[in-house]
């Protein structure tokens, strides 16, 4: 009898190791670093925590610290993307981090680089037309440099991920600061459109940043510090 009891406990107990192995072998951990660069180019260090980065389609999250570092610890092995976000700097998403099983971290060898929003406000726009061309005029809070995208849309809901016909790109820098410049759009931009009635949104990104790729829309150039510079405004051309 003593023996039987003895081996049930001992094989109860090598069910219980075996199962807690299991359990072990189907976690891991992840360590990454965050960058921030300023509106000039300049890295900056982090003096407080704000950086957050979650782990996309879960529930899991942390902070960098002080020197951009982040630790995920017990994370379920699998791929994940990885966004990193901060306020001012936009978000950006790693993709396709792999996780695997056992106390060996998964390393994010490059640290993922965040990119402060452009500073300047625009604060105030009127449009012009001649036969050859629609000029855009923007006064705005003072400005050395820009790199602004316009979208068109016959839609009023537009956006980055929703504009259904032209974008446009500028970049301008000046001496010194300026409040006002001009963007100018030829009207042959508009051929396309089925209709002489449209919306615009001006956005303004960090003219540092370089994009990155998305490997679902690999031919799609992706930035992080885009910022909205106006609102959604109907246009008529004539």
């Amino acid at each position: 009898m003593k023996r039987r009891l003895s081996y049930c406990v001992f094989t109860c107990l090598i069910l219980l190791l075996s199962c807690n192995a299991d359990q072990a072998e189907l976690h891991g951990s992840l360590i990454g670093f965050v960058q921030l660069t300023d509106e000039n180019g300049n890295t900056i260090q982090q003096n407080e925590l704000e950086v957050t980065v979650r782990l996309e389609g879960t529930a899991y999250y942390t902070t960098a610290n002080r020197g951009g570092r982040f630790n995920f610890q017990g994370i379920p092995v699998g791929t994940y993307n990885v966004i990193v976000e901060k306020p001012d700097y936009g978000t950006k998403k790693h993709f396709s981090a792999l996780i695997t099983p056992g106390p060996k971290p998964a390393f994010i060898e490059e640290p993922i680089t965040l990119f402060e929003t452009p500073g300047f406000l625009i604060t105030e726009m009127q449009i012009s037309q001649d036969s050859s061309l629609i000029s855009v005029h923007l006064n705005s809070t003072p400005l050395i440099s820009y790199d602004v995208q316009i979208l068109f849309s016959t839609d009023p809901q537009i956006g980055l991920d929703a504009y259904t016909h032209k974008s446009v790109f500028g970049y301008c820098c000046f001496s010194e600061p300026a409040s006002s410049f001009v963007l100018t759009i030829p009207r042959s931009a508009f051929s396309g459109m089925n209709s002489q009635e449209f919306y615009m949104v001006i956005y303004a990104k960090n003219r540092h940043e370089t994009p990155f790729l998305n490997p679902v829309q690999p031919k799609e150039l992706n930035f992080s510090s885009w910022k909205q510079l106006t609102d959604v405004t109907p246009v008529v051309l004539k």
